[in-house]
């Protein structure tokens, strides 16, 4: 335990994994793709500032789960709210709203969602046309510049449900309410493939490729991202010393594993951080590495690529 005595952690091994772990989960390295996928969010909102009652355009992404895609749009939102305060000397907390579908499959969900966000109170009442109205006047007043919505894999199919919400998110660009950028898995293609007319509004496809050991030319930015990612660790005392990250060998078993994906990566790490914790070693190492793999990698279906 000596490890432990003078550092800022708590002494009890599951309060102090929670708080190690919790720590972990706070930290976004961004990516040469994320930063370009931010650019192109940028440009959207730019341009679509002075189109309001005019018609509007979206951006969309469709990659697997643990891409990292919902870490790279939740800090679009921080950093959008913070740049826009700093040129108007104002927080607007709403200039980018951020939702998910998985609890918004119908038009009266997804509008009841969207006035609460923005801070309705009565964000449960009313009909969906009643609804449909307060959103399109909510979104305005709050000053939205764009509206990011995730997990749009929902809305595949031919139920007359999702039908009628992906009419109701056309609307909004066709009546210039707001930009959207649409996200979801790898299984939205088929959405996109079934409504042409949402398709052609959200013109060409967002990248967040992986890393693959095959591209030389990103293998650079790949070590690069588990060299910022173990500074980090380093930075909030997650670690006292160097691990897995910063050696070359395991930099690409975590590649193979990952498949290359960053979400994948951070996953992966979390595992070996909370082994490597609950044994009080001072970095994450080899053999934490091979218990997550073991434990967590495999059972959940990770291959090794």
């Amino acid at each position: 335990m000596n490890n432990q005595r003078h550092d800022k952690w708590p002494l009890d091994p599951a309060a102090r994994v929670g708080a190690i772990l919790d720590a972990f989960e706070s930290i976004y390295i961004p990516t040469p793709s994320h930063q370009a996928i931010h650019k192109e969010c940028d440009i959207l909102r730019h341009t679509s500032r002075n189109r309001k009652g005019k018609a509007m355009n979206a951006l969309r992404l469709a990659q697997l789960s643990s891409a990292s895609k919902t870490a790279c749009f939740e800090n679009y939102c921080q950093n959008a709210v913070a740049a826009h305060a700093e040129v108007t000397g104002e927080r607007n907390p709403y200039v980018v709203l951020y939702l998910s579908l998985l609890s918004c499959t119908s038009p009266k969900a997804l509008c009841q969602e969207i006035c609460r966000l923005l801070g309705d109170e009565n964000w449960q009442i009313g009909t969906a046309n009643d609804l449909i109205y307060r959103m399109r006047a909510f979104i305005t007043r709050a000053g939205v510049e764009l509206i990011i919505i995730d997990e749009v894999q929902e809305l595949k199919g031919q139920r007359n449900d999702r039908k009628d919400v992906t009419n109701l998110l056309k609307s909004l660009l066709n009546l210039g309410i707001a930009p959207l950028v649409l996200v979801g898995d790898e299984t939205s293609k088929e959405m996109f493939k079934d409504n042409i007319h949402l398709a052609n509004r959200a013109g060409a496809e967002l990248k967040l490729e992986p890393f693959s050991l095959d591209d030389m030319s990103r293998l650079g930015e790949f070590k690069g991202f588990c060299l910022d990612l173990e500074a980090e660790m380093l930075r909030q005392q997650l670690v006292k010393r160097e691990g897995v990250l910063s050696d070359g060998k395991q930099q690409k078993v975590l590649l193979r594993w990952s498949g290359g994906h960053i979400g994948r990566v951070c996953r992966i790490m979390a595992q070996a951080l909370q082994h490597s914790v609950l044994r009080c070693a001072t970095a994450v190492e080899e053999e934490d590495l091979r218990y997550a793999l073991e434990n967590f990698a495999i059972p959940n279906g990770y291959r090794n690529v």
